[in-house]
Parts: structure tokens; sequence; C-alpha cells
């Protein structure tokens, strides 16, 4: 976490600690409006501020690269010449230098756009035939993990297999990300698992009743924040004091995770991406890798 979003952070504390009580009756509604402000903030970081870097960034490589190319265009021949013939300096260096100078850069940019729609075309044709892989890339991308797991669950109907395992999967406590865990428990339900999704922000006793009540093989937790990390700790410490520990098997997925956090906190595996998640689980499972 940067220094920035640690003050960032600080301040929201500061504020929540001497904001008023909420009555009982407008609690949804100061709820809904919580996950709007986190939800506005999601995009500030990861889109806007982003857009704006790479934008700003973009032009300061390009102002650099006009000047070097001005300051080089203004030595040559021809621009002595038209100064010599009395030419205003507005017309040399606007008609002249200039488009000279943004020539290069001009031809460079014409012979890669070609490139990039011509890409892009062929990647639409492929995914837009015979029509379910449109379907699915536009799922992934609005994040309906439903309609994506509509299209996988007849092919494995059509399998006629029993489940590998029940994953009991969700983000810990604290931790509103959700995004990799769809991903985990989507690949998860395409490997053969029976996924129980418990969401973002999931307490510790929560998976203890979801282990419980579906009597799951398996425990999934993700973060991504560095600061909610410790509640993968207070999950697995809830599982031991239910008694449950021993029976099911416990895989943390996330970003800022390392196979030595999860051997710290008695964790059986560590999953780098959704892909090596899927492999572990089966592995925690017994199953022969296909």
């Amino acid at each position: 976490m940067s220094e920035l979003q640690r003050a960032i952070s600080g301040i929201g504390g500061f504020l929540a600690s001497r904001s008023i009580d909420v009555p009982d009756a407008l609690r949804p509604l100061a709820g809904v409006y919580a996950t709007a402000c986190y939800r506005l903030n999601d995009r500030l970081w990861h889109l806007l501020l982003p857009a704006v870097l790479g934008a700003g960034s973009g032009i300061a490589v390009l102002s650099r690269y006009v000047r070097s190319q001005m300051l080089e265009v203004a030595h040559q021949d021809y621009i002595r010449t038209a100064r010599a013939k009395g030419l205003p300096e507005e017309t040399v260096l606007y008609k002249h230098a200039l488009r000279n100078a943004l020539l290069p850069f001009i031809t460079m940019f014409g012979l890669t756009l070609p490139g990039l729609v011509g890409g892009s075309v062929i990647i639409e044709s492929i995914f837009s035939w015979p029509g379910l892989g449109q379907v699915m890339v536009n799922s992934i991308v609005l994040r309906d993990y439903d309609m994506v797991m509509e299209l996988i669950r007849p092919l494995l109907a059509a399998r006629g297999a029993e489940p590998l395992g029940r994953v009991v999967i969700g983000t810990v406590k604290g931790d509103l990300h959700d995004i990799g865990k769809n991903l985990v428990a989507s690949m998860l339900e395409g490997g053969g698992f029976e996924v129980i999704d418990l969401g973002a922000d999931v307490a510790p006793e929560k998976f203890v009743e979801a282990v419980q009540a579906r009597n799951a093989h398996m425990v999934a937790l993700s973060a991504l924040l560095t600061v909610t990390m410790p509640a993968m700790k207070t999950t697995i410490e809830a599982l031991k004091a239910a008694g449950l520990r021993e029976r099911v098997k416990v895989m943390v997925v996330g970003a800022p995770l390392t196979q030595r956090y999860a051997d710290e906190i008695g964790a059986d595996g560590y999953g780098e991406n959704a892909s090596v998640a899927v492999t572990l689980a089966r592995r925690l499972m017994g199953v022969q890798a296909a």
C-alpha cells in the first residue's frame, strides 16, 4: 500500500470514528452508499488514475520526440534557405520545420494502425465464430460468471462424471475484491469440482457454517489486499476451533500471497494463479492430473 493510499485510509478512518450513528431505518441505505463509494474509489484507482498517467506519459514522450526532431530540423539547409528568403518566423517553424519533424511519427503511426486494426478484426472474427466465443468473452469482461458457467455446465453434465470434491470459496473478511476469486471459482467448477461461492468480505464463521452445512472437502481463501491477509489465518484458526481443520484442505489464492506465507498460516497450498489453483486442488484431493 502506497503512502497516498495510507493517508486516504487514515482520513477515512478519522472521519468514520467521528461520524454520527445511523438510524436503523437508514442502515440499508448507508450500506448501499458505502458500496457505491467503494466502487467509485475502486474505479478511480484502477481506471482513471492509470488512464491519466498513461495519457500524461504519452504526451511527455511525444513532446520530447517532437522537440528533438525540431532541434534537428532547425539546422537543415531548407530551413536556413526559408529564413534567407525573408519568410516569417512562424511560417518557417510551423509550415516547414514542424511538418518535417512530425513526418517520421506520422509514418510510424500510419504503419502501426493498420496492423492494430487488422489484428482486432482477426481476433473479433475468431471469437465471433460460431457465436459462443463472443458470449464467453463478453461474460468475462462484464463479470457475468453465471453466464460463463451456463456455457460450461452442459459440457460437464455430458461427461456424466461425479464432482471431484466440494469446495467452499470466498474472499476473506475486509476484502471486497472478487474478480480473481470468481475466476478461480469458475475454473474449479470447469475442472470438475462442486463450488460453493460465498462471495466477498466473508467472515470466518461463515466459512465454518458453509463447511458444516455442505460437508465440504476443501476451503479456498482469496485476498487481494495485504491488510486483509491476516484474516486468512483467523479463518484457519476458526476451522481448527470448530474441529473441522483435519477433515478439510485449505488453499489460499491472491496476488500478494506467497508459498512462505501459506506455510506460516498453516494452509495446505498456495495457488499462484487460477490455473495453478485447479492443479493444486486436484493434487490436494488426490486426483491424478488429466
